[in-house]
């Protein structure tokens, strides 16, 4: 039998750093090159609930976890709209490209019983690269001819396929398994943008 599941990514929020160049084609609209990281920690309550599914409903679980390293590569394009004349400007963008992550390491004890206690792993398990989007919009503020400051919003989502599971004796039929890794994510930002515009 061949089955597939989707896994939640169980990420907190987390620090995230993005280099974004853009090229204005036109006044009103321009395409843009992204490279971004960024690192979020592992929700522990959500891994303990998941781990009781697989093993005892109500087992004590002791989790060490780490955390969810995401590079990705991207192009779109942009909307500049300028909402105060050479001052303030609203930018929305939607952007695609591949991005890169492995499922992050953790270990667990499941110290339920008296008698003994069960324990395991996952090691660190590169995913291959996959298809992304980001969809954003950010507001830009003109300090000087070529300095903005510039705060947004974007929302990130990719979802790639992990290892697949083959299920050993003593079971009948053997299970493969396609695991799916759900990566969303809302980023908010501030920075700098430097420009090479003349006017």
């Amino acid at each position: 039998a061949n089955n597939s599941a989707k896994v939640p990514g169980w990420a907190n929020a987390g620090p995230a750093l993005q280099l974004n160049i853009n090229y204005q084609i036109q006044e009103l609209y321009g395409i843009s090159f992204l490279i971004g990281g960024q690192k979020n920690g592992q929700d522990k309550e959500a891994l303990e609930n998941q781990a009781r599914q697989f093993n005892a409903p109500n087992g004590k679980f002791e989790l060490t976890t780490n955390s969810w390293e995401i590079f990705r590569l991207m192009a779109g394009g942009y909307l500049k709209i300028p909402l105060r004349a050479n001052k303030l400007y609203f930018q929305p963008k939607i952007l695609g490209g591949i991005l890169k992550t492995s499922i992050p390491a953790y270990n667990f004890l499941d110290t339920t019983y008296s008698t003994g206690s069960n324990a395991g792993s996952l090691t660190k398990t590169s995913l291959p690269w996959s298809f992304c989007y980001q969809i954003g919009t950010e507001l830009q503020y003109r300090f000087s001819k070529k300095i903005f400051f510039l705060a947004g919003i974007d929302f990130l989502h990719s979802s790639p396929t992990g290892f697949t599971i083959e299920s050993a004796p003593p079971y009948n039929t053997p299970e493969h398994f396609n695991q799916q890794y759900l990566i969303s994510s809302f980023n908010l930002m501030v920075g700098i943008r430097f420009s090479a515009e003349n006017n």
